[in-house]
């Protein structure tokens, strides 16, 4: 891993936060609260994968296959459990998501824990 990969990792991550946030409530201020809350939205959603993306790109070679994994794990953990919530049975739903935390969880440990220096890259 190059010594300084994530710092331009972390600047894009703290520029998009600002741009998708300040832009977003830019919009709110001058009238346009649709228009706001779309830029917001949207770049909420791409600081959220760009951070999900440097959990893996960082460390793994094959980081598209982790991240695949751990947004799959995801995405079923929150529709099984809308299921369950649309049923009126929230508790189950609450444990499902639960579950899916701890699966993603876990998949993170193992994308860490295939590195032969892994505790050098946790860090």
């Amino acid at each position: 891993m190059p010594t300084k990969r994530w710092v331009s990792w972390l600047i894009v991550l703290l520029g998009l936060i600002t741009a998708g946030q300040g832009l977003g409530w830019l919009m709110v201020a001058q009238g346009f609260p649709t228009t706001g809350y779309i830029v917001r939205t949207i770049g909420e959603i791409a600081t959220y994968f760009w951070l999900v993306v440097g959990i893996f790109a960082l460390v793994q070679t094959r980081w598209l296959v982790w991240t695949i994994i751990h947004q799959v794990v995801a995405i079923a953990g929150v529709a099984i459990a809308l299921t369950f919530f649309y049923l009126q049975a929230s508790g189950a739903g609450l444990v499902i998501i639960g579950a899916a935390i701890f699966l993603r969880g876990v998949v993170v440990y193992r994308a860490y824990t295939t590195l032969p220096d892994w505790r050098k890259a946790a860090i």
